[in-house]
C-alpha cells in the first residue's frame, strides 16, 4: 500500500510540473493514474521500473534497522541489569 502512495505522490508532483502526457494530464486524479500506470503489465510497465525496486529496497532497509536497533536497546537493558 505505501508503495502505491509513494507512486501517487511522484505522479501528482509530476502532473503539477507538467511532464506528463496530455492523456494522463487531462486525468486530474493521481489515484487513478497510478492505478492506469500500475495495470500495465511488461517489461516497460511502472511496475517493473526502479522506483518501485527503490520504494521495497526502503521497506527492507527501514525492518533492518529496526530489528538492529531493537536488538541494541535489549543487549543495553540485559548489560545494564548486569550492573
Amino acid at each position: 500500500m505505501q508503495k502505491t502512495q509513494i507512486l501517487v505522490d511522484l505522479i501528482d508532483r509530476l502532473r503539477h510540473g507538467g511532464h506528463l502526457s496530455s492523456e494522463l494530464m487531462d486525468n486530474q486524479d493521481a489515484n487513478e493514474i497510478s492505478r492506469l500506470l500500475l495495470a500495465n503489465i511488461g517489461p516497460d510497465s511502472v511496475r517493473e521500473s526502479r522506483v518501485m525496486d527503490l520504494i521495497e529496497f526502503g521497506r527492507i532497509v527501514h525492518a533492518e534497522m529496526s530489528a538492529l536497533s531493537v536488538s541494541i536497546r535489549e543487549v543495553r537493558e540485559s548489560l545494564e541489569s548486569l550492573s
